[in-house]
C-alpha cells in the first residue's frame, strides 16, 4: 500500500519531509528524511536519536552522527502514520539505554500530517 505524508519541522536547525516508498520485502515502510541545516557535530562520541511518539510511546527511529547531509530512515508504514509527535534527542556515547535521553532539541506535534 503507497501512502504520502509530509510532516514538516519549521525550524532553522532541522526540516522533516516524509515521503512514501514501497517494499516487498516485509512490511510496507516510508522514507522519513532528514534535511540537516545548522546542525552542529557532536563532540566526544555523543550521537543524534530520532524519535517518534506512537500511543505515548517513544519509538527509536535511528541513531546519527553525520550532519552535513541528508538523511533518510526507512519507517514501517503504520508506525509512521500512527505517530502523534516526533523527537530529537542528543544520545551519551554508547549508549545503550533503548529509552531517549532528556536533552531534547527540536520536538513537533502532528496536527494532521504537519508537525
Amino acid at each position: 500500500m503507497m501512502t504520502k505524508r509530509t510532516l514538516v519541522v519549521a525550524l532553522s536547525i532541522v526540516s522533516l519531509f516524509i515521503t512514501s516508498c514501497s517494499s516487498d520485502d516485509g512490511p510496507p515502510t516510508s522514507n522519513l528524511t532528514l534535511e540537516l541545516i545548522g546542525l552542529e557535530p557532536l563532540t566526544g562520541g555523543a550521537s543524534y536519536e530520532a524519535w517518534l511518539v506512537v500511543d505515548g510511546e517513544p519509538v527509536s527511529i535511528n541513531k546519527f552522527s553525520s550532519v552535513g547531509t541528508t538523511t533518510v530512515f526507512p519507517v514501517v508504514t503504520t508506525t509512521l502514520e500512527s505517530a502523534t509527535e516526533f523527537f530529537l534527542s542528543i544520545e551519551a556515547p554508547n549508549d545503550a539505554d533503548p529509552k531517549p535521553s532528556k536533552t531534547r532539541i527540536l520536538t513537533g506535534t502532528f496536527t494532521g500530517s504537519v508537525a
